[in-house]
């Protein structure tokens, strides 16, 4: 889930990708977190073999969490076309490697040859932006508002399964009291 406070900017736009830019990160509170079962098709999780793959340079950063899974020949591909040795064992690589060098856009995930549903972020030391698409996969988030004494936290949570966003909901409605206001609203991401 994301955690944001003021600043934001929210959008979807005709492609279904779900796009968030949060202005001066610094005057903003944010957390970005994951939570995700080992995957059959993946090998044993350990340190380097983990989501989310994050990419950082100075002090940007550029980072993917990905369910789903990427044909071996799409893996290959990009790694060969961009001579970029993998750092992880994980095809969620070479999709952040692909969305890096190309931007992220319609076409390109028309392309890529696999189902998937991910959460890209790009961080530029000042500004987050986060992005959110599915290709044959389902995907579902929550966004849940909490207002006390004026003032306003906005939470994103992201799920492939209807149920686990329902539990979500259900808990942060338990929380409404005479002085904190709640608000869940909720989307099923349709595929790009």
């Amino acid at each position: 889930g994301y955690l944001l406070n003021k600043n934001r900017t929210v959008k979807v736009d005709r492609n279904t990708i779900f796009s968030c830019n949060i202005k001066d990160v610094s005057k903003s509170t944010y957390g970005i977190l994951n939570c995700r079962a080992k995957p059959e098709t993946e090998i044993e999780s350990s340190k380097n073999n983990m989501q989310p793959i994050v990419f950082k340079k100075n002090k940007s950063y550029k980072g993917i969490v990905h369910n789903g899974s990427l044909s071996e020949s799409y893996v290959k591909s990009i790694y060969q076309k961009y001579k970029h040795k993998p750092i992880t064992d994980i095809d969620s690589e070479a999709l952040l490697v692909d969305i890096i060098k190309n931007g992220l856009s319609r076409e390109l995930l028309e392309n890529i040859d696999g189902g998937f549903s991910f959460i890209y972020t790009d961080y530029d030391g000042k500004n987050l932006n986060f992005y959110v698409a599915c290709k044959y996969q389902p995907l579902f988030m929550a966004e849940v508002t909490l207002i006390r004494n004026n003032q306003k936290s906005i939470y994103y949570y992201f799920h492939s399964c209807k149920e686990g966003i329902d539990e979500i909901s259900l808990h942060f409605k338990s929380l409404k009291t005479h002085d904190l206001i709640v608000v869940v609203n909720e989307k099923e991401f349709e595929p790009y």
